[in-house]
C-alpha cells in the first residue's frame, strides 16, 4: 500500500471522500493534501501531524510513502497497530539533536529495553517456578 492510497482510505473512511474536510480535521491546508494525493512529497512536519490525526507513527506514514526507516517487516507491522506519541515525540525532537545527543538517546533506550527484557525473563521464570 502506497502513502496516497492509505490516505484515500482514511479519507473516505473518516470524511465521507471529503479532501477538504479530512484536511481541516487533520490540522492541515486541502491543498497541502491535494498536493499529497497527487505524490508531491511531505515535509516533516506534514507527517507529524498525520501521523498524530491518524493515530499512527510518523515512521509508518514515512515508509508508505516511500521513506526508508530501517524498520523491518516486522516492526513494520507492529506500526500499524501501536500509535507511540513518545515515538513521535522523539522523533520530532531528534532531528535537532547533535550526533552526540543522539547516541546518547539511543544508548539510553538500549538500556531501557535490556532492562525490560530482563524484568520480563525473570517474570517469566517466577511464574514457571513450582509453588510461586
Amino acid at each position: 500500500m502506497t502513502l496516497t492510497e492509505y490516505l484515500r482510505a482514511q479519507i473516505d473512511r473518516r470524511s465521507h471522500g471529503s479532501v477538504r474536510g479530512f484536511a481541516a480535521q487533520a490540522g492541515i491546508p486541502h491543498a497541502t493534501l491535494f498536493r499529497i494525493l497527487k505524490g508531491v512529497p511531505l515535509d516533516h512536519e506534514t507527517y507529524v501531524k498525520l501521523a498524530r490525526f491518524l493515530n499512527v507513527s510518523v515512521c509508518f506514514l514515512m515508509e508508505l510513502g516511500g521513506l526508508e526507516t530501517g524498520h523491518s517487516a516486522e516492526e513494520r507491522q507492529k506500526m500499524r497497530m501501536v500509535y507511540t506519541p513518545g515515538l513521535d515525540q522523539l522523533i520530532e525532537t531528534s532531528m535537532s539533536l547533535s550526533p552526540e545527543s543522539l547516541e546518547a538517546v539511543v544508548s539510553f533506550a538500549q538500556f531501557c529495553r535490556q532492562r525490560e527484557e530482563q524484568e520480563q525473563i525473570a517474570r517469566t521464570q517466577l511464574r514457571a517456578t513450582p509453588g510461586s
